[in-house]
């Protein structure tokens, strides 16, 4: 169970929350109590991930230095994602990578890069209200929040909300001018009344996907879509048949979307 943070917005149609049981502490022996994921910390994963970096990427001394590009930590990353689960359909190259102290940070330098001040970015409800104000602090520009409602958050009609808002947007005067998707999403959020039936869903479909290019595409949108968890993911034993996870780098962009709109997000910390 995922113990909510309170920068979070809720889903609207949350009126009232369950209250959570009692909370375990965190560590390796406590297998039957709750693991907090309240915050960013992957403390339960750290040998693994220790392992993993240890084996996908060549960290020298030089890269800890001022002013030195961070050349042999991008080349190392290229490895990572041309495997599974990103798989691209096209070679990626060094310059197709920005390396950033921080996901957030890259998240709204992104932002700051396609937008321009007063210009709008689409996302879903819950997100993260950190981020939110990040966005309308620094990068001025104004954050659009599609309310799902009854509305099954992984279906075409979800795409249809995010039109709506986007025309509702440029009737108003601010030009929507990029649109964010966390796959999968993050935070999960409770969607009634779905909120039993999302644990095949969390991920969206290739179709979906390919649903939200098109609709950037014709509306000149950029997508960026968060895959950070992409690596931390697994089939629960309750749910048969789950949706697999699909990157958008999997995608053939070609008819669909231009590449220069679609951009991925990914932080080495939730391998």
């Amino acid at each position: 169970m995922i113990v909510p943070d309170s920068t979070i917005i809720p889903s609207p149609t949350e009126l009232n929350p369950p209250p959570l049981p009692h909370e375990q502490p965190n560590g390796t022996h406590h297998s039957g109590g709750i693991i907090s994921l309240s915050t960013d910390n992957t403390s339960i994963m750290s040998k693994e991930l220790s392992e993993f970096l240890e084996t996908n990427m060549q960290v020298p001394k030089d890269v800890l230095e001022n002013g030195v590009s961070p050349d042999t930590i991008t080349t190392s990353l290229l490895n990572v994602y041309m495997e599974t689960p990103f798989t691209p359909v096209y070679d990626l190259a060094k310059e197709n990578l920005v390396c950033i102290e921080g996901h957030s940070e890259l998240l709204e330098r992104l932002v700051w890069a396609v937008c321009d001040e007063g210009e709008g970015v689409l996302a879903s409800r819950p997100c993260d209200l950190r981020f939110i104000k990040s966005m309308g602090e620094r990068c001025k520009v104004t954050t659009l929040l599609v309310n799902f409602d009854r509305v099954d958050p992984f279906s075409i009609q979800a795409v249809k909300l995010f039109e709506n808002e986007a025309s509702k947007a440029q009737a108003n005067g601010v030009r929507p001018r990029a649109l964010i998707l966390s796959q999968p999403h993050s935070p999960p959020g409770r969607y009634e009344p779905f909120s039993l039936e999302l644990s095949d869903r969390r991920f969206y479909t290739r179709d979906i996907l390919v649903e939200y290019m098109m609709l950037c595409q014709k509306l000149g949108m950029h997508l960026v879509v968060d895959e950070t968890r992409a690596m931390t993911t697994y089939s629960p034993d309750d749910v048969s048949n789950p949706t697999p996870f699909t990157s958008v780098l999997n995608i053939e962009k070609d008819g669909i979307i231009e590449p220069d709109l679609c951009h991925v997000v990914h932080a080495v910390g939730k391998v």
